[in-house]
């Protein structure tokens, strides 16, 4: 007889945790392997690294589906997603966008309302509206520095102006920063920041590499 062993493959793992909970209040842990099924960060933040190679921060209080290592469905809350080339196509959907990563960072944000914001670090994303009866379905491709707001009501896709302050938390997260202390200041994301050309006299500035 050949008995073949094979390692279970779950979606993904928690990379790192910071003041993370469940509703349960029971802590998330470093390491923590994570099936397909809903998930809920009551408060703190998680870094989930997907065996796709998708980095995707979460920022309580969120809920959450995981679907696979290429897809998750946010219910509520906020995460910023980097994607490498080899996990190309990772998809968030809401329940107003269904959002397909081209090889980029970017931020996804849903209110208590349903509205979903998306942001444009670096890089492309596609969204588009998910399919209601005969309505034709609308999407669109966002740039680096391009951000969109659309709702189950309207099932539409608005541009808005370019805002990250919402993302400020789990930005640094799944850039690979846990916590800073002292003069450290971590720049915003966005096509507004040029190394060469920014001065601060007064901290230490972080901001993640980029490609190219």
């Amino acid at each position: 007889f050949l008995i073949v062993s094979r390692t279970r493959q779950v979606p993904a793992v928690i990379a790192e945790t910071v003041g993370a909970y469940r509703d349960s209040d029971v802590a998330y842990v470093s390491g923590e392997l994570l099936d397909s099924g809903p998930m809920t960060v009551s408060r703190g933040i998680v870094r989930l690294d997907f065996s796709s190679g998708a980095s995707v921060a979460v920022e309580g209080p969120a809920q959450l589906d995981l679907v696979d290592e290429m897809r998750l469905v946010l219910h509520r809350g906020v995460v910023t997603a980097t994607v490498p080339e080899s996990a190309s196509g990772f998809v968030i959907d809401t329940d107003s966008a269904h959002v397909v990563d081209l090889g980029t960072a970017f931020g996804v944000s849903v209110s208590h309302a349903g509205q979903t914001d998306v942001c444009v670090f670096e890089g492309e994303v596609e969204v588009s509206t998910p399919p209601v009866g005969r309505e034709s379905q609308q999407t669109q491709l966002l740039r680096e520095g391009e951000a969109i707001r659309s709702s189950k009501a309207s099932n539409s896709i608005d541009s808005v102006a370019f805002e990250s302050s919402q993302f400020e938390n789990t930005w640094p997260v799944s850039s690979g920063v846990l916590q800073t202390t002292g003069a450290i200041r971590f720049v915003k994301p966005g096509p507004e920041f040029h190394p060469g050309n920014y001065q601060d006299n007064e901290n230490i500035v972080v901001f993640p590499e980029r490609e190219n």
